[in-house]
């Protein structure tokens, strides 16, 4: 599950997310922010404060490099990671076109404030 988060709000969109895959390997790596973004936030709604305890309380320290999603940041303390989330959410609300994605994000921001 937080290797979906991580993926979902960490790595950074370019072109390649954007385009048709011709094998899953290649598309395993992708973001499709109108299925991630939805999912995060269905994830969120039951499992944040999980979600919280795994990221700040416990950390991701014992994760082995392979563990790690593609596009994994890298930050300072383990509450920074969940401010950067929280910047991410506000960018797909503002930036993006679609309705589920702004709507999905909002409520991801919700979840986040309300249940860590």
């Amino acid at each position: 599950m937080i290797q979906l988060v991580i993926q979902a709000f960490e790595k950074k969109i370019d072109q390649s997310d954007e385009q048709l895959t011709l094998d899953e390997a290649t598309s395993y790596n992708q973001v499709k922010l109108n299925f991630y973004i939805p999912a995060v936030s269905f994830m969120f709604k039951y499992n944040v404060r999980e979600v919280y305890d795994r990221v700040v309380t416990k950390g991701l320290g014992d994760w082995t490099q392979r563990q790690l999603p593609d596009g994994t940041n890298e930050f300072q303390n383990r509450a920074e990671r969940l401010s950067f989330w929280r910047r991410r959410l506000e960018e797909l609300f503002q930036e993006t076109a679609d309705n589920k994605v702004k709507a999905a994000a909002q409520a991801s921001s919700e979840y986040m404030s309300s249940g860590m």
